[in-house]
């Protein structure tokens, strides 16, 4: 059995299982996304927006955004406990399967995301460096 990795470092390859699963579509794939990005707890991927929220963030209706949500749940990659609009909130929690898959891709090495140049990957700038001239204002 694989221990399970903070949410941060298998957040890419937890998405791309969801990009390459043909059975979501886009607004469920849109939903799914925003939440990782945009609200996701480093630790545990665990986030809280309201359907309006994420609705108004990507564009849709709150109700496509719950019918996105029974999709990213039904197929296995998320768990979402529906709050009572009343003080209590939705949650959205990747579910452990789908985290534990995304760690053995990780840890596989050449069937994950590729984070290195030599491997296809993008460069990541270091810590503390400055903007190119094109960038400063």
């Amino acid at each position: 059995m694989s221990e399970l990795l903070p949410f941060c470092k298998i957040k890419l390859q937890y998405l791309l299982e969801m990009v390459t699963d043909h059975e979501l579509d886009d607004n469920a794939l849109r939903v799914a996304f925003y939440l990782a990005l945009a609200h996701a707890d480093h630790e545990t991927g665990e986030s809280r927006p309201s359907f309006e929220t994420i609705g108004a963030a990507i564009g849709k209706h709150a109700k496509s955004v719950k019918r996105a949500l029974n999709k990213v749940e039904a197929a296995g990659y998320m768990t979402v406990e529906r709050g009572t609009n009343k003080g209590k909130s939705s949650r959205y929690r990747p579910t452990e399967a789908a985290l534990k898959r995304a760690a053995e891709r990780r840890r596989e090495g050449g069937k994950g995301v590729p984070l290195s140049r030599a491997q296809g990957g993008h460069a990541c700038p270091q810590t503390g460096t400055e903007p190119g001239p094109s960038t400063q204002r």
